[in-house]
């Protein structure tokens, strides 16, 4: 069921019920992640989290609720609930706001993003954790060779006419290691998110953390002393 179908059902519920305002938000995120050790897919995990919020005016006062199902049981759940949540309530009945006339036109969705596959999110893992490996005799293994990619949208529509939604979209990688030189070990990492994946070079990043490794390598605290 998409949001507008939801909305234009949550709407008749919620007139059949009495109700002389209503709102209804939905907000959802789904996300793609994994991890890569010595080449090899350490960890993967695909989640997805989805929740509808409901508020409404009846009988002068204002009901809530709330559902993470997104079905024909859950909008009649949803409704029935803040008619019973508001009988319990004393507070004066809330304000509804209509919109505004207008709306900045932000952009913060990306098809290029969307269209990353687990395999490549993988592909790029390893070439991070490459990366790493050959940027010094000095770096002895991974720690972390983490890609990922996450979207979220939220969406809002009320009895007065406000009806809107924003969706979002990234992409990440993160990588760390740990370098060894004459019994000194250090370590240090990478990372990189952005909405632009051309602007992303996993061997880079990878080249980028063992740089960083390296570089600590000889360093020494400063004694302290009194002011």
């Amino acid at each position: 069921m998409d949001f507008s179908e939801l909305r234009i059902k949550v709407k008749q519920e919620a007139e059949k019920l009495g109700f002389t305002d209503w709102e209804i938000t939905f907000s959802g995120s789904q996300g793609t992640e994994l991890m890569v050790r010595c080449g090899d897919v350490d960890h993967f995990e695909n989640s997805t989290q989805r929740g509808i919020a409901f508020r409404g005016n009846i009988n002068g006062k204002t009901g809530y609720s709330y559902s993470e199902k997104i079905d024909d049981d859950a909008v009649k759940y949803l409704v029935k609930e803040a008619m019973e949540n508001a009988e319990l309530i004393e507070d004066e009945p809330e304000i509804f706001f209509e919109g505004s006339e207008s709306y900045p036109d932000v952009k913060g969705f990306y098809e290029d993003i969307e269209a990353i596959t687990p395999k490549q999110l993988i592909e790029n893992a390893v070439n991070m954790e490459k990366g790493l490996l050959n940027s010094s005799e000095y770096i002895k293994s991974s720690d972390y060779c983490l890609c990922g990619k996450s979207s979220s949208e939220s969406c809002m529509a009320n009895s007065k006419g406000l009806n809107l939604s924003f969706k979002q979209n990234m992409a990440l990688g993160y990588v760390s290691g740990i370098g060894e030189n004459n019994g000194d070990i250090k370590t240090g990492g990478e990372y990189w998110y952005g909405t632009n994946i051309n602007d992303f070079s996993p061997e880079e990043l990878g080249k980028k953390a063992g740089e960083k490794i390296v570089v600590q390598f000889g360093a020494k605290s400063i004694p302290s002393g009194d002011i």
